[in-house]
């Protein structure tokens, strides 16, 4: 309770600031600017899982429907797909795209078991690295680039493969980016990438050190957290699994 008091008290402080005629316009500017500083952001990470991933579907509505959506959206693997796809599009577009019929249009599985067998016979990989790339491909618009801080110039289709990489399911793929004159080449001198979900699932440092952000709101799908990770208070990424006597749950 004492939280929420202390989010409720600093949301009428910001409030009065913002009405009060006794400060100018640039004073208020100024004042925001520093108390953006200092408070940090909100940013929503979307964890790894496969087709639990679906569910970051219903978070992300909620959020949007609201008009909550934080500026700042990260994903991993499953939760990179969802991500990519709510950052890609204006809210216009969100609001006729962002509806249940949706998930009939998500066709990444659309294989049948047999075909899955061979490849993975053959290959080591249960989906196909090629074909998923041209699933991604937006070839209604020009191709659109990543973080703008860490990889300025990577496509995000490639980068989502790499984050969906999961070992046995796919092969590690090389992200590609987008030089000045529009050719695609290799990134990091072609290295190849794969799923990170597994070592980190949610990059609370890594928002913090780029994007200041202090307030991490997560959506965990993944179950594998639930078995491996445990935080008495609870965190972003290593939520409380049970009480016996070592805090709330």
């Amino acid at each position: 309770m004492l939280g929420i008091a202390y989010f409720d008290e600093l949301e009428r402080s910001l409030e009065f600031i913002r009405q009060t005629p006794d400060l100018s316009l640039d004073e208020k500017r100024r004042f925001f600017k520093n108390a953006n500083t200092n408070l940090g952001i909100s940013a929503l990470c979307l964890s790894g899982g496969a087709s639990f991933g679906y569910y970051h579907f219903g978070v992300v509505k909620a959020f949007f429907d609201a008009g909550l959506l934080p500026r700042v959206i990260t994903g991993t693997s499953a939760g990179g797909l969802i991500a990519a796809f709510m950052c890609c599009y204006t809210d216009e577009e969100l609001k006729v795209m962002l509806v249940p019929e949706l998930a009939d249009r998500i066709s990444a599985c659309e294989e049948t078991f047999d075909v899955w067998m061979k490849r993975f016979l053959k290959t080591g990989a249960r989906f196909d690295s090629v074909a998923w790339a041209r699933k991604r491909i937006d070839i209604r618009t020009p191709t659109k680039l990543l973080n703008y801080i860490t990889a300025p110039d990577t496509v995000i289709w490639s980068t989502l493969l790499a984050s969906a990489a999961v070992p046995g399911i796919l092969n590690p793929v090389v992200i590609m980016q987008k030089l000045k004159d529009g050719s695609i080449v290799p990134w990091n001198w072609g290295s190849r990438f794969k799923d990170g979900s597994l070592r980190v699932d949610i990059p609370v440092q890594s928002l913090n050190l780029y994007f200041n952000v202090t307030h991490p709101v997560v959506s965990q799908v993944n179950p594998h957290v639930h078995l491996f990770f445990f935080a008495p208070r609870g965190s972003a990424g290593k939520p409380v699994a049970h009480r016996k006597g070592k805090g709330k749950s």
